[in-house]
């Protein structure tokens, strides 16, 4: 088992047993009111609603980007300031793979929000685009050759 999966259910175990032993105690006890708790847990489910609004966003995003596809594994895309390859799709983000071999992870709704450009959305060839300065009065063959 990798030490981030164990990380991850002894964090998840922490915070069980945690909320267990809140309820726990909250069952024992006779003469507390509970009308305080009420509004506290309320004020938490509001503040929780709003925080998982972004994650809701992401994941429908990614669920119109998977059945869509405006975009696929090995396309090429520019998102903001983003350049890639796209190498995997999940349902809250997207991996994009740039040309120095860097892993940049995209929320979702970014591809639904902003414009995206897919270089290769009809076509696997990419044409790139390489200004090659040459001086005034250069043997343009030779420079052709060269390149």
């Amino acid at each position: 088992m990798p030490p981030c999966f164990r990380h991850a259910v002894a964090t998840f175990a922490q915070y069980l047993i945690v909320i267990l032993g809140f309820l726990f105690v909250l069952q024992r006890a006779d003469r507390l009111d509970l009308t305080m708790l009420g509004v506290v847990l309320a004020a938490v489910g509001v503040g929780v609603g709003f925080g998982l609004q972004n994650i809701a966003n992401n994941l429908i995003s990614g669920i119109f980007i998977l059945f869509e596809r405006p975009i696929k594994v090995g396309d090429r895309i520019e998102v903001g300031e983003v350049h890639g390859h796209v190498v995997r799709i999940a349902a809250r983000a997207t991996t994009v793979r740039t040309n120095d071999n860097i892993d940049i992870i995209i929320p979702n709704s970014s591809f639904t929000s902003f414009n995206v450009i897919n270089w290769s959305h009809g076509d696997q060839k990419v044409r790139f685009r390489v200004p090659v300065p040459v001086a005034y009065g250069s043997d343009a063959r030779l420079v052709e050759r060269l390149l």
